[in-house]
């Protein structure tokens, strides 16, 4: 399966994050809230604000999508 942007999961979808690009310090940000290269994530909600579930936590990103970009590839 191919890598697509984190924006196109859609809600309830499981991915594993293959890139984090962008501004050093927000990509060094996301890394500190567990959101770095080979993770799990699920999409719980779409939108300009998405909410992220990142191990037991959930995330919230939204000012962040403009200063980065975050790869992943779907989980079947």
């Amino acid at each position: 399966m191919n890598d697509i942007p984190l924006t196109m999961l859609e809600s309830g979808e499981w991915a594993e994050v293959t890139d984090v690009s962008g501004n050093p310090n927000i990509v060094s940000r996301l890394s500190e809230l567990g959101v770095m290269n080979g993770c799990k994530l699920c999409m719980l909600q779409q939108g300009q604000t998405c909410l992220l579930k990142v191990g037991e936590s959930r995330l919230s990103l939204g000012c962040l999508y403009s200063d980065c970009t975050i790869m992943v590839r779907p989980v079947v």
